[in-house]
């Protein structure tokens, strides 16, 4: 049965469940909500951790080595139950490293949340514990709450965009994207972007952009130094934005299934270790 560990600190009050090792509420000084609640009506998911990819490959398999090997949507890890190992009042690092069948490399998943000020540092520690190359990605997925609709919030990145947004369509992407800005910084949301499913920016240059609204001055700022790719989406009609840095990219409709040569795929030489960060602020 899923544990649930709590962070607190003057700013900020976080649960976070062993299940999945996903943030399941975020409650401000204010004592206002700040992540999705899971509404069953739109969608139950919250915060997940998506690893060892994000997305769904292409026919929802790889191949590794001449060996075909099914993949579920966004990876393993967020059905999985991690321990609790390390938990302190202000941080808690939450591990995975149970053999799957359908992933050939013997790992280790390592989930650090920590309290500063009124923001939560995630970090993604990845080790490979096996004595052979080992092949991942990390995606996050954190969705946040949008009370009034999403008409009334814009995304604002650090530095001007040409967002070229690339349709979805069975895990993979068209070569030929739609402009949405031309050299702006600001994106003002439209209900219509989210009537497939995300806007996907596969050539962003911003490694922080924050969620405003014109209802009141809470805003919600990510930082994602690492990551090359966005991701924004929301169910239609949901009162909430998940706002997506990933590793890698959704495949191209033309890509092969060859494990290694997705693009962001990362390459951990044995025995060796790598970590992924980036930095959610609540503000207001």
């Amino acid at each position: 049965m899923a544990e649930h560990i709590l962070l607190k600190n003057e700013h900020l009050t976080v649960d976070i469940s062993t299940m999945g090792a996903e943030i399941q509420s975020v409650l401000d000084k204010d004592g206002t909500e700040r992540i999705w609640n899971g509404d069953a009506q739109f969608w139950t998911g919250r915060a997940p951790v998506l690893f060892p990819f994000a997305g769904g490959m292409k026919d929802d398999y790889f191949l590794y080595r001449g060996k075909k090997y099914p993949i579920a949507k966004h990876g393993f890890a967020r059905r999985k139950e991690f321990k609790a190992e390390i938990v302190a009042e202000t941080s808690a690092t939450f591990l995975l490293d149970e053999p799957v069948a359908d992933y050939p490399f013997p790992y280790a998943l390592r989930v650090r949340y920590t309290l500063k000020n009124n923001a939560i540092e995630v970090d993604y520690i990845v080790s490979n514990n096996g004595d052979d190359d080992m092949y991942y990605a990390v995606g996050c997925h954190e969705a946040y709450m949008a009370p009034g609709g999403i008409e009334n919030y814009r995304l604002v990145f650090d530095k001007e965009e040409t967002l070229l947004n690339y349709p979805l369509e069975n895990n993979c992407v068209g070569h030929i994207p739609e402009q949405l800005t031309d050299k702006e910084k600001v994106l003002p949301l439209k209900e219509a972007y989210f009537a497939v499913d995300a806007l996907m920016f596969l050539e962003i240059r911003s490694r922080a952009v924050t969620m405003e609204n014109t209802l009141n001055e809470k805003k919600i700022r990510v930082d994602y130094p690492g990551f090359e790719h966005l991701l924004v989406w929301k169910k239609p009609d949901a009162p909430f934005l998940a706002i997506e840095p990933w590793l890698n990219a959704p495949e191209f409709e033309d890509a092969g299934h060859e494990l290694i040569s997705k693009t962001g795929i990362v390459h951990l030489e044995p025995r060796e270790e790598k970590a992924h960060h980036h930095t959610i602020t609540f503000i207001g």
